[in-house]
């Protein structure tokens, strides 16, 4: 397991410093790197790892909840509601998709590694909620409303309605947590502000990695400079 965590380390590295000269390509580094490290981590202080047998029908799963959710977004923001300029070729099967593609349905699962770590960290026990059924239904309304708003909305602002999407898409994905196992992120961060924390840092985390790509050329002339 300790080489793992080492494994990860250099992977960082090296998407770290690949990604200041090609935009995505190498991106899939930086993630697979960032699971690793957090997989090691989980497993060396608390035990508890999606690298664990009895949880290896747990990962393919995020694996393919990963690969749905990157479908989905990728070809909602090209074709759309075009959100950046070099979606429009995503879906061409060639080198970019699959670079692409690989970097994001890790991040589901990294994503996930480093919500329990912080879980474990944070010492917080999740609570499960079952008088949601009213509010479930509300949220679900608005996700639909907000998921359907790139069909119809018009605007010179690109990204401006595929914004509302992503906003729904997490709505209804959260709903869809409550159904199915009684639990979710909103009513815990009603319920606890630690909660909220573990979200928001969660959040800064993988928001960072996610994007990295997108201001490391900014990075890049920084350091020149």
């Amino acid at each position: 397991m300790k080489y793992l965590g080492v494994l990860g380390i250099l992977l960082i590295i090296l998407g770290l410093i690949f990604s200041f000269n090609i935009f995505t390509h190498y991106l899939v580094f930086l993630v697979l790197g960032w699971m690793f490290l957090m997989m090691y981590l989980n497993e060396k202080y608390f035990k508890k790892s999606i690298t664990n047998s009895k949880n290896s029908k747990f990962f393919i799963l995020l694996i393919l909840i990963g690969t749905f959710i990157t479908l989905v977004i990728e070809f909602t923001g090209a074709y759309i509601s075009p959100a950046w300029f070099y979606s429009y070729n995503f879906f061409n099967f060639k080198f970019d998709f699959w670079f692409s593609l690989g970097a994001y349905i890790f991040l589901i699962p990294a994503t996930f590694e480093t919500y329990q770590f912080l879980i474990n960290s944070f010492k917080y026990k999740l609570k499960k909620t079952y008088n949601f059924k009213i509010l479930s239904i509300i949220i679900l309304i608005i996700s639909l409303i907000l998921m359907y708003l790139p069909l119809i909305w018009s605007s010179q602002y690109k990204g401006l309605p595929f914004c509302f999407f992503i906003i729904g898409f997490f709505l209804f994905s959260d709903f869809l947590s409550y159904r199915i196992n009684k639990n979710s992120i909103i009513l815990n961060s009603l319920y606890s502000t630690k909660y909220i924390w573990i979200i928001v840092i969660t959040s800064l985390i993988m928001g960072i990695i996610s994007e990295y790509t997108n201001f490391s050329p900014y990075l890049k002339l920084f350091i020149e400079t």
